[in-house]
């Protein structure tokens, strides 16, 4: 079977579309904006007005200090973002989470 060029390009651009969306959906967690916490979900970002919990039992306070379960702490800076799993990012890039 030959697919024209046409073809081909919707193809290529629905598959961008879609994966765009999905890792929209992914996106969540907490980010340090302007000395406060956001909480991100997707493209929608609201104030941390009370202290959170993450799975592995990580918590985030609305003022961006962070408790591990290890008893450490620390705080995020204006930039830096916990996602839901635990991962501390900077700039968009990963990191392990330190703690």
């Amino acid at each position: 079977m030959r697919l024209n060029l046409k073809t081909v390009l919707t193809m290529a651009a629905w598959s961008v579309i879609s994966s765009a969306r999905v890792m929209a959906v992914e996106m969540a967690g907490f980010e340090m904006s302007a000395g406060r916490i956001v909480v991100v979900k997707g493209d929608v970002r609201t104030p941390l007005t009370h202290e959170a919990t993450l799975s592995d039992g990580t918590k985030v306070e609305p003022n961006g200090t962070i408790d591990f379960p290890t008893g450490q702490r620390t705080r995020l800076e204006n930039g830096q973002m916990i996602m839901s799993d635990g991962h501390i990012m900077r700039a968009g890039k990963a990191a392990a989470m330190q703690p």
